[in-house]
């Protein structure tokens, strides 16, 4: 609608310049040049036609139909007899369990009468391609004496007819159509028996949402083998990795490599692996070494294992009681081929297994 109105604007303002305005540039000259384009005016008139739509009106009509209405009033003569009687009524109990329905409605919203439009055309010929756009080829045209003219083309009627019936009297004829005897009970005495018991009930299915934690977020880390089996692995004070009985240490796998949750991550000493083929598990500390090699870890099914730093191939886990000199019962690690530990501690050859610990 704004570039309709715009367009409107400039087509209306091209319409008004003066004669005394015109200039024969090359714009104007492809307008009026009849021997190429004998339409020029004619494009001009076209262009500056505006074309109206009205609104479609609705025009509403009533048939009015007149009825008269007969009702029949039926008269039944009665001869009442009284009598007591003994009324045996059958119930059937029913306990009812509420519930609740959920209804879901979906609502549509209504369509929008068509309104009143108007096009204004816009379309420059191709002859006029000297003129750069709207306000110089309605220049041209003006120039031409050629103005904006408007066509309105005629409203569409549509015709709504309602059906509507009048009853103007009511007549009541009273009839006469039988004798019958009636007995009337004084005193009626109910007894009143429940047959069964029907129990109405509806079935709530319960959804849980579970959510699975991969046993890799968090787990402790237990012994499955040797004299110190059921036992866990912990982070000693002095940074060594310790097996203890309980209070073990959480781990997590982080980037493939076993961390706790302050960051630190289970290592070797630097390069002890590839010079001795041994190394005890430590956490990096200035007063065990300066240089320190992380552990690549992984849990296949539930059993934890760790890999050479080089991830060449599976490592060799022992645990080493001898804390006179390392301060704990620790674990040691070892290449493959290795059949005890360099520094010879008495260690023995475990497995590992990972223990989920929810959060």
């Amino acid at each position: 609608m704004i570039l309709t109105a715009a367009l409107a604007l400039l087509v209306g303002s091209a319409a008004a310049l003066p004669a005394s305005r015109c200039d024969a540039d090359n714009c104007l000259r492809a307008v009026r040049n009849t021997e190429k384009n004998p339409r020029g005016s004619t494009d001009c008139l076209s262009y500056f036609r505006t074309t109206v739509t009205p609104a479609v009106s609705t025009v509403t009509t009533t048939n009015t139909a007149h009825a008269t209405a007969t009702t029949t009033d039926s008269v039944v003569h009665t001869d009442t007899v009284s009598q007591t009687a003994t009324e045996t009524e059958h119930t059937t109990a029913t306990v009812i369990v509420p519930f609740t329905v959920t209804v879901q409605e979906t609502q549509y919203s209504a369509g929008i009468a068509k309104r009143q439009q108007t096009d204004i055309p816009s379309a420059i010929p191709n002859y006029a391609s000297w003129c750069s756009g709207a306000v110089r080829y309605s220049s041209a045209c003006s120039c031409m004496g050629v103005t904006g003219t408007t066509v309105t083309i005629p409203a569409e009627t549509t015709t709504a007819t309602t059906d509507t019936t009048v009853t103007d009297t009511t007549t009541t004829v009273t009839e006469t159509i039988s004798t019958e005897i009636v007995t009337v009970f004084d005193a009626t005495t109910t007894v009143v028996v429940t047959d069964t018991t029907v129990t109405s009930s509806t079935a709530v299915a319960t959804h849980t949402d579970i959510t699975y934690i991969p046993l890799s977020a968090r787990f402790n880390i237990q012994v499955q083998t040797g004299s110190v089996q059921g036992q866990y692995l912990n982070k000693a004070s002095n940074n060594f990795v310790a097996i203890v009985p309980s209070n073990p240490t959480i781990f997590s796998i982080v980037n493939g490599i076993t961390t706790t949750p302050d960051g630190q991550k289970v290592s070797v000493l630097g390069g002890w692996l590839t010079t001795y083929g041994s190394s005890p598990a430590v956490f990096p500390s200035p007063s065990i070494g300066t240089t320190f090699d992380n552990l690549p870890s992984a849990i296949q099914g539930t059993d934890f294992v760790w890999s050479l730093p080089d991830g060449s191939a599976q490592a060799k886990t022992w645990v080493c009681t001898e804390p006179e000199e390392w301060g704990v019962t620790g674990v040691g690690i070892t290449i493959p081929s290795r059949d005890s530990l360099h520094f010879g501690n008495a260690c023995t050859p475990i497995t590992l297994k990972a223990v989920p610990v929810p959060f």
